[in-house]
Parts: structure tokens; C-alpha cells; sequence
């Protein structure tokens, strides 16, 4: 399953997009704290029917772990936690329980 398919079936009205810019959908009123996550992507962010960021889904593949990906990836996890947006990642192999794990940040749509 991938993360389309799961939100047509499970919670219809979220939405995923694809190497989103944090900058795009974090705000901080400190230039220092926006410069350090503007930059960096994620790999898929979902939102709910309002535009409101729900988590990140970050995909850990075969290269991923080269250069400071490690420390880039405490960054955007760290910055998504102090915003109240879920974190996932997801590992190469994954199934469908882990595509499922998005469930507990979505809510109920009116």
C-alpha cells in the first residue's frame, strides 16, 4: 500500500505531497530557528482538508544514510515535534502496518 491509497481508504480528505520545503508549511518567529529547517525537505508531508500539516513521512532507503543525513533528519524531526506534527519514518521492506501508523495524527473531518 502506499501513502495515497491508505488516505482514499482510511481518511479521506488528507492529502500527500511529495519533497515539500519545511519552509512551506513551518513558520518561527525566530530567523535563526526558519533558517535551519527553510532549507531542508521532506519526503512527503500530509495534510488535512484544510491545508493543516498532519506529519511527515520520511523515507530511510538504501542511501540515505550518507554525509549528515543523520543529523538533518534530528532536525526536521525535532522542528515537526515543537510544531505538533506527527513524524514517521519508513523503512526499505516497509508494509502496510507502516503506511498505517499515519492514522493515530489524523482526525475526524467535519
Amino acid at each position: 500500500m502506499d501513502i495515497d491509497r491508505y488516505l482514499t481508504r482510511q481518511h479521506q480528505g488528507y492529502r500527500v505531497f511529495p519533497q515539500v520545503s519545511m519552509g512551506e508549511f513551518l513558520k518561527s518567529a525566530s530567523p535563526d530557528a526558519y533558517a535551519s529547517v527553510n532549507s531542508k525537505r521532506v519526503d512527503a508531508l500530509v495534510i488535512d482538508c484544510y491545508g493543516t500539516p498532519c506529519a511527515v513521512v520520511e523515507y530511510q532507503g538504501g542511501g540515505h544514510y550518507q554525509g549528515n543525513a543523520t543529523r538533518r533528519d534530528a532536525v526536521k524531526k525535532e522542528a515537526c515535534r515543537k510544531a505538533g506534527i506527527g513524524f514517521i519514518e519508513i523503512a526499505p521492506g516497509y508494509d502496510d502496518s507502516d503506511i498505517a501508523r499515519l492514522g493515530k495524527y489524523m482526525t475526524v473531518l467535519h
